[in-house]
């Protein structure tokens, strides 16, 4: 469920979809196809919209790979010697994930990744964060990147 400036944002970009159950977010690893290890943005969607200070929104985390000045060799999906961006979040990223997961026990949540060759996903990721706060005036459940609201206000 997508709304407002978050909604005209993501359209801009092609999206690629890979399902996994709840409390299985390992089986992504084993995805056929295979999420690739290509530098770009993923979103974590839930299977049903949750509160937000401001509406409802099925986004649990929107992340990236490859992105800022380091940039890096690893990419979304496992490859290149590293177990790939997504699996490599841990703390309370992590955890409030999980727990939104146990939420919605046995059903399916959606990953959406957009791959990028030109545009840098830190950039993106941020825009995708600042659209999603301006319309729910808080981030996804499991992020917890404070740069993204400071550079809001």
């Amino acid at each position: 469920m997508h709304q407002g400036q978050f909604d005209r944002e993501w359209r801009n970009y092609q999206w690629t979809r890979w399902r996994y159950r709840a409390g299985d977010f390992e089986s992504l690893k084993r995805a056929s196809p295979a999420i690739p290890c290509r530098h770009g943005v993923y979103i974590i969607h839930a299977p049903a919209a949750l509160p937000r200070v401001r509406g409802l929104s099925d986004i649990v985390y929107i992340g990236q790979s490859g992105g800022g000045k380091r940039g890096g060799k690893q990419g979304i999906g496992p490859g290149n010697s590293g177990p790939g961006r997504l699996f490599n979040t841990r703390g309370a990223d992590e955890v409030v994930r999980e727990k939104v997961e146990a939420l919605f026990d046995g059903q399916d949540f959606m990953l959406e990744c957009t791959f990028v060759e030109k545009d840098d996903p830190e950039l993106l990721e941020a825009r995708l964060l600042r659209a999603y706060f301006e319309d729910h005036c808080e981030l996804p459940p499991a992020n917890r990147n404070k740069r993204a609201v400071s550079e809001t206000v």
